[in-house]
């Protein structure tokens, strides 16, 4: 009879043990392994005072997201930043410390260390599956993660990725970033950066590679040209992505209105030159201390987006001299200089003419034009596009 009154309970102390063993530290950090994004919920408002890292999604749609990897080192989606106490400006004072980090299982506690504070952040782990994470923060805020399977892209897709940014109504960043596949770095910071003006770096091909993938893991095809959010006074990001000299696609992204991953991917590379030696680019070509801004073709206009009139601004910057003939077709629409005449142009060659009489002929050896059909789109001039050389445009609409 005693074999048969304690044999069941021996069975129970048994699963009792074999459930603490599989939610033990190490079984969370097996399951942890991989990439995680977070899954919408409902808002729930968080407790005033509560403090720490924020678990809902920062405004604009954007999502969190990790990746956890083995030796408890991971990366935030979303990146950590420091505020420069140094600098007046909000913008140029914003620092990115990278998406890098961190992270430790502590009994039933996921920590992820905060470089930006130097904090270490916790919560506890609710439950976590193959394919589900669940959280809870002190604050009592429940976040849901789901596993995230990218696609792992083992060849390069492009020669040069480009990201520009527009500036918002206030101190947002206004800088351009391109990167090639053969490690050169150009740069141009417009305001409210901590490093301005034209500038050069290098990077490695593995860490264009890793750029370039978090783009992949956007699903780039499926993108649309433009997304809005519905609000007004935010930034524009635009992203370029080129290969043999032709813009295969740009994006751009309002208020972060696009997919989060696509975000995930352009922060970082927006604020690259931060970590990077920079040279600063002296004695640029004769004209070339110009915004570049898209084209005219008689009385018609068709206005680049920002990406795409760096990508031509630093087609132009190295363009070679020529005495060549051309037949003019088209005028290059500009701003900032204001000893430049005009820039006449057939798409591959351009004539730079200054009001003192001095005129260059640039060759970048290839037409701009014809290659990009998929952007060139012209169209009737706004009233506010009046000057021969420049655009003037009204008030963003979103």
């Amino acid at each position: 009879m005693k074999k048969k009154v304690y044999f069941p309970v021996l069975i129970l102390i048994l699963q009792i043990f074999i459930s603490c063993i599989d939610q033990s530290p190490s079984k969370y950090q097996s399951l942890l392994i991989g990439e995680w994004k977070q899954v919408v919920e409902p808002p729930k408002p968080l407790k005033n005072g509560s403090g720490g890292v924020v678990l809902e999604p920062p405004a604009g749609k954007v999502l969190l997201g990790y990746r956890f990897f083995a030796g408890n080192k991971c990366e935030s989606r979303t990146g950590f930043y420091r505020l420069n106490p140094n600098s007046r400006k909000y913008g140029a004072g914003r620092l990115f410390l990278g998406n890098r980090t961190q992270y430790k299982i502590e009994e039933d506690s996921l920590k992820i260390y905060d470089p930006g504070d130097r904090t270490w952040y916790g919560w506890k782990i609710e439950g976590i599956t193959a394919d589900t994470l669940r959280l809870r923060s002190n604050t009592n805020l429940q976040i849901r993660y789901a596993k995230a399977n990218y696609e792992s892209n083992k060849r390069l897709l492009y020669d040069q990725i480009i990201v520009s940014t527009s500036g918002c109504y206030g101190t947002c960043p206004i800088n351009n970033t391109l990167i090639t596949s053969r490690g050169d770095v150009l740069y141009y910071g417009e305001e409210y950066n901590t490093k301005e003006g034209p500038q050069k770096s290098k990077i490695t091909l593995s860490r264009f590679k890793e750029i370039e993938q978090a783009f992949f893991k956007a699903n780039l095809p499926s993108l649309n040209e433009d997304y809005f959010s519905e609000w007004t006074d935010d930034e524009t990001i635009s992203v370029s992505f080129i290969r043999n000299g032709r813009i295969i696609k740009t994006v751009e992204d309002y208020g972060r209105a696009a997919p989060t991953e696509l975000y995930w991917a352009y922060t970082p590379l927006r604020y690259l030159y931060q970590s990077l030696d920079l040279d600063t680019i002296n004695n640029l070509p004769l004209g070339l201390n110009i915004k570049v801004e898209g084209f005219t073709y008689g009385e018609k206009i068709c206005v680049l987006k920002k990406s795409e009139q760096f990508y031509l601004w630093s087609i132009l910057k190295n363009a070679k001299i020529t005495n060549r003939p051309f037949q003019k077709e088209y005028k290059l629409v500009f701003s900032g200089q204001d000893q430049l005449v005009t820039v006449e142009t057939d798409g591959r060659f351009y004539r730079f003419i200054l009001k003192d009489g001095h005129q260059k002929t640039y060759d970048i050896g290839f037409n701009f034009i014809t290659r990009n059909p998929e952007i060139i789109h012209f169209r009737e001039k706004t009233v506010y596009e009046t000057s021969p050389n420049t655009t003037d445009f009204s008030p963003p609409k979103y």
